[in-house]
């Protein structure tokens, strides 16, 4: 069985080689292979990857949207020369493109993140293109357990997928005793450094808060803004940057964190539904997470007892927040067994059993 996943970003996320690892385990015979949309000239590595080179780089969807017929005639050149009997598309732009050389194919629809378009008619284009597609999907697999709740309501075909959520691997979870970076109570966020709006408004609250420390872990396109956005701030004491992280150093980074900032611009209406990997790391490493208020996740995190919830735009809210928890910050969450991929991973075998 010769399986493509179809990817529009290198390097290649987490999730992405997560699920081609799982279903290789699933059957040792099957080829995995990813074909990816590499938008900023980043030199490829892996042997089971072929890629359409671009350097129009990330963050404009209107961009992207004006080049994707160039991906779509790569592809299609590509699928001429390859023999393929699955394609799995993550996120719409590439389940859409799979859609149209479907042919005899079977086709797997992954949605990472629901592609809304700030646009009103761009986006109600989207919706109508989306469930012409979904008429020739086979199987879907959502991210978030609330994505299902947005295309069941909005009448979408084929919508009764499985949800795999994107939680840590086993193997990368463990607990280490480091040294701290800071005696004051740490607030981490680890992952690409992004939506600067959002970090700006944390920067601004911790200003000023000699009790606080912010650990930012990871690069991204707004890591240079920040640190620029730090000097000026004249907050360099309060702030620990660490730039681009390898997996191994995940537990150290987790290690180092009283509290983890899980909060997302949440007028994206994708938030709304979406639950972050960092979420899921976060209460595997037995920390407490700090979400955007008006959210599913938001609902799931008061209910649980799993953190706490802000305005992720309202600077005094966030240090409010801030102050008022600096003697529970430590207060660690009892761990739990099901917070791993591997507990999830059984439930592909669903869509990938033809």
């Amino acid at each position: 069985m010769n399986i493509c996943i179809v990817c529009d970003q290198y390097p290649i996320p987490p999730r992405t080689l997560k699920m081609r690892d799982s279903i290789l385990k699933m059957n040792h015979s099957f080829n995995v292979r990813i074909y990816v949309w590499n938008r900023a000239g980043v030199v490829v590595q892996e042997e089971y990857v072929t890629s359409l080179n671009d350097t129009f780089g990330y963050g404009n969807q209107y961009k992207k949207l004006v080049y994707l017929i160039k991906f779509l005639f790569a592809f299609k050149k590509h699928l001429n020369q390859h023999p393929i009997d699955i394609l799995h598309g993550v996120d719409f732009e590439m389940a859409f493109v799979c859609s149209l050389l479907k042919k005899d194919r079977k086709l797997i629809y992954e949605v990472y993140d629901i592609k809304f378009f700030a646009n009103r008619l761009v986006n109600q284009t989207r919706v109508l293109l989306e469930k012409w597609m979904m008429r020739k999907v086979d199987g879907i697999i959502y991210a978030s357990p609330f994505f299902s709740q947005y295309y069941q309501a909005n009448n979408y075909p084929n919508s009764q997928g499985i949800t795999i959520n994107n939680k840590p691997l086993k193997s990368s979870i463990s607990f280490v005793n480091k040294d701290r970076i800071s005696n004051d109570v740490t607030l981490g966020f680890i992952g690409v450094l992004r939506y600067k709006e959002i970090l700006v408004n944390l920067l601004d609250a911790i200003a000023g808060l000699q009790s606080i420390h912010l650990l930012l872990a990871g690069s991204g396109p707004d890591e240079m803004f920040l640190r620029q956005y730090v000097r000026k701030k004249g907050i360099e004491s309060n702030v620990t940057f660490t730039g681009r992280f390898d997996l191994s150093q995940l537990a150290y980074l987790y290690s180092q964190c009283d509290l983890v900032w899980a909060a997302y611009p949440n007028k994206d209406a994708n938030v709304y539904y979406a639950v972050s990997n960092k979420f899921f790391e976060s209460i595997a490493f037995n920390k407490r997470v700090i979400v955007s208020i008006d959210t599913l996740l938001a609902q799931w995190v008061k209910r649980e007892n799993l953190g706490f919830t802000v305005d992720p735009y309202d600077v005094n809210a966030i240090r409010e927040l801030l102050v008022s928890l600096k003697d529970i910050a430590n207060e660690q969450l009892t761990s739990s067994s099901d917070m791993f991929w591997e507990n999830e991973e059984d439930r592909i075998k669903e869509v990938y059993s033809f």
